[in-house]
């Protein structure tokens, strides 16, 4: 953190850890500069994984409304996936001294996430949310804020 005295606490969920190797090999991978196809392929791929794909109780509004935002990058969106594959995660999260939630659902990083708490940041305080399986924000956003709140309302150890 550039400044920890600005920082009481951290919280961290879905966290994306991979070894150094397979780091390595998802950064070679990543489909860089790809030009939009005219015929709207991504456009459509990414409507039918947002919208057609949903989970159950989340309204077609407001996955058409997460939608526009995900389309907004169009042809840059693996610049998030080249932060992620190149952030040295283990040099980091080693360092990290303030006190730290893992808040994690029972949806995608799971088990990334629990191997991040072993490996890296044991004193971690860690919750699961295992009712969360799916798109924690449209549908479990009520227990995640509940965990959340709990945390950050702590008093100070």
């Amino acid at each position: 953190m550039l400044r920890p005295d600005l920082v009481r606490r951290a919280v961290l969920s879905g966290i994306a850890f991979r070894s150094p190797e397979q780091r390595a090999q998802l950064l070679a991978d990543l489909p860089r500069d790809v030009p939009l196809a005219e015929d709207g392929t991504r456009v459509h791929q990414r409507w039918y994984l947002i919208v057609i794909k949903r989970a159950e109780g989340v309204s077609v509004a407001r996955a058409a409304r997460s939608f526009l935002e995900d389309i907004h990058s169009l042809d840059k969106y693996w610049f998030a996936y080249h932060g992620v594959w190149s952030y040295p995660i283990e040099e980091r999260f080693r360092k990290l001294q303030h006190p730290i939630l893992i808040l994690q659902p029972h949806e995608l990083l799971l088990d990334e996430t629990r191997r991040v708490h072993a490996e890296l940041i044991p004193q971690a305080h860690y919750v699961e949310i295992p009712q969360i399986v799916d798109d924690v924000f449209d549908t479990g956003w009520a227990e995640y804020a509940h965990e959340l709140r709990r945390w950050l309302d702590a008093p100070s150890e």
